[in-house]
């Protein structure tokens, strides 16, 4: 892994879990439905001690739970926790970004459609409560609950 982040920014706190090569690819694959080392393994190509080192940071995080399913805990499955769950609009946004922007509509590797109707992901546009997308501009930075005195002169006052 790279050198962490320390500023209080979300983005960099995601980046000092998610920042590296692998650890996404292998959520993405536990979306997908994988659960067993050799899964995960076989979909991304991943060396084993990077895998086995990406598996071991996902569950202290809290993003995989490890649940014992052999005999005297010697076979292992890895399952989305809540919080895990809770990336499932990030990992889709990701995929429906590189679907547009790396493969183009038509070369998209995955297709990702409803259980039972078939139907097609439609695409991610997020939206204010009346309706109105949410884009750069119709937002306004200002500082939370947990900004220290540099992110508070920062996003104080006029432009």
């Amino acid at each position: 892994m790279t050198k962490k982040h320390t500023q209080p920014c979300s983005v960099a706190a995601a980046l000092n879990v998610f920042g590296d090569a692998w650890t996404l690819r292998i959520v993405l694959e536990a979306f997908y439905g994988a659960t067993r080392f050799e899964e995960f393994r076989r979909s991304t190509a991943i060396a084993k001690n990077i895998l086995a080192d990406r598996l071991r940071q996902l569950t202290d995080e809290g993003i995989l739970a490890r649940r014992a399913i052999g005999e005297k805990g010697t076979r292992f499955e890895y399952v989305l926790t809540e919080k895990g769950e809770g990336l499932s609009t990030v990992m889709l946004s990701i995929i429906q970004w590189g679907d547009r922007w790396v493969y183009g509509e038509h070369g998209k590797p995955v297709n990702l459609s409803r259980v039972g109707t078939g139907e097609g992901l439609p695409e991610f546009v997020p939206t204010w409560s009346d309706g109105t997308p949410i884009d750069r501009d119709s937002l306004v930075p200002s500082p939370g609950p947990g900004a220290n005195d540099a992110i508070r002169k920062r996003f104080s006052g006029p432009k």
